[in-house]
């Protein structure tokens, strides 16, 4: 219980920090800057001892929410963040008006706050995980996985990915020899369970023994329940891949609930608007761009602009997919020379359909694909329906085979200039694991799945990670 008043309180602080810092912002911007801009902000808006409420009901707001009581990945706690702010922002102008002081604050001060405050709070909190609780005695939580499976493996790596969160693999029981890539210790066996919780302080135990038996399953579950804190289990459904699941409860039976959000048209025309919007928006910025490089391309490399090839689009029709041109006139030959003359490079090439050291591409064509501008035309094809800002890798015939099973999931939507297989290691991971990323997406979707990976998608373009 100490455990966690402490950190309660450790991110109280931040939070009231960062609510504060919000505030000032967007008063001291309504002071200064507004009035600037329009005629109509020439009054000065003071100080007001009212806006003290709004950080009180902040706090409350984000305690209702979990955010003092549940760990989150940085993307997460940011979505739950723009919710309770904004849920908090109107709680505090319904008590203003309740208390006869709405006209004390300031409208446009509050707003700016409020498209403040969610970066400046994530910002905050996770440098307190970071660098101040993840040095604490009582922030880092233990973690013993049962199970020594590829799955288990996948599951201990991916948790050092997210630091913030405070998990310490302490190490694993089951068989060493079937995961020599398991990361932390091995303490031996199930059956040794009790005697390594005796001996390691173990917060959370996880059981991620897919392909076991129930009665395993359950046995160890039963054992744990008595022995440690929490306990958490892998879902063994197959492709149980699923973040839209709800639990529903009838008496002492308890059914997961899988919905495909794609599946409703009401979603399939908010994504649509989304992108629209972020297009409108965004024109000025893409559209230079796209007449700048168009001319660059022109008068650097004898030929067109723009390349076109047909790629697969939603409902498994074709399309002409559209990039700049990074490659010399003569590709075709000149890849078959070097095919015939490199049989590593001709592997490489019947696996992926990529080559790292490809001789056809121009020099300037080389800078278009390691900053991914050479896939901006694509907005031509977001345009005219054919494609979307955000969705599945586009594909060719030939491609169609190795989905496999999963080709159903890829022609469910239109394919996107950006995705998750372009925001997570690009050409650096296996085919794969993009077909999974893909089939990940279109189970998965969300508006904020969007947002995030739109988000993700410059900084990955600008560290240049798996692009070539």
């Amino acid at each position: 219980m100490r455990r966690q008043i402490r950190i309660f309180f450790s991110l109280v602080a931040a939070d009231l920090l960062g609510l504060s810092m919000a505030v000032v912002l967007g008063v001291t911007f309504r002071q200064l800057v507004l009035p600037h801009l329009s005629n109509i902000f020439q009054t000065d808006p003071a100080w007001r001892v009212e806006y003290l409420w709004l950080l009180v009901i902040g706090v409350g707001v984000f305690a209702y929410d979990g955010l003092y009581w549940r760990r989150h990945t940085a993307w997460e706690e940011l979505r739950h963040l723009l919710r309770s702010v904004s849920i908090a922002l109107i709680l505090f102008l319904a008590v203003m008006t309740i208390m006869k002081r709405g006209a004390d604050v300031s409208r446009p001060a509050l707003i700016i706050a409020w498209i403040a405050a969610p970066g400046i709070l994530v910002g905050l909190r996770i440098w307190v995980k970071r660098h101040l609780l993840a040095r604490s005695s009582f922030w880092p939580r233990r973690i013993l996985v049962a199970g020594a499976g590829a799955e288990a493996a996948r599951v201990a790596s991916h948790l050092k990915h997210f630091p913030e969160l405070g998990y310490e693999l302490v190490g694993y029981l089951g068989s060493e020899a079937t995961a020599p890539g398991m990361p932390g210790t091995h303490y031996g066996a199930l059956d040794d369970l009790e005697s390594v919780v005796a001996s390691q302080r173990i917060d959370e135990l996880i059981i991620a023994l897919p392909g076991e038996s129930r009665i395993t399953q359950f046995d160890l579950l039963k054992r744990a329940e008595g022995l440690v804190p929490r306990v958490s289990v892998l879902p063994e459904l197959f492709d149980a891949d699923k973040l839209n699941v709800d639990v529903e409860k009838v008496e002492r039976y308890f059914f997961l609930s899988f919905q495909n959000n794609l599946m409703k048209r009401s979603n399939r025309y908010l994504k649509s608007a989304f992108e629209i919007l972020t297009i409108l928006v965004t024109v000025p910025f893409w559209g230079g761009m796209l007449l700048a490089l168009s001319v660059a391309t022109k008068v650097t490399s004898p030929g067109p602009v723009f390349f076109r090839q047909k790629r697969i689009g939603a409902g498994g029709g074709d399309f002409w997919c559209y990039k700049f041109r990074t490659m010399v006139i003569d590709a075709d030959e000149r890849l078959s020379r070097y095919l015939a003359e490199n049989p590593a490079a001709q592997r490489e090439w019947l696996a992926e359909r990529k080559l790292k050291d490809d001789p056809r591409i121009t020099p300037i064509g080389r800078i278009l694909r390691k900053t991914s501008l050479d896939e901006l035309p694509q907005m031509l094809n977001v345009l005219m329906g054919e494609m979307s800002l955000v969705g599945p890798r586009p594909i060719v015939v030939d491609e169609i085979e190795k989905y496999g099973d999963y080709f159903s999931y890829y022609k469910a939507v239109c394919p996107g200039i950006s995705g998750l297989w372009q925001v997570s290691g690009r050409n650096d991971i296996d085919y794969q694991q993009r077909v999974m990323l893909d089939t990940f997406y279109v189970r998965n979707w969300s508006l904020w799945l969007d947002f995030m990976i739109l988000l993700k998608t410059i900084p990955a373009v600008l560290k240049k990670d798996g692009a070539y």
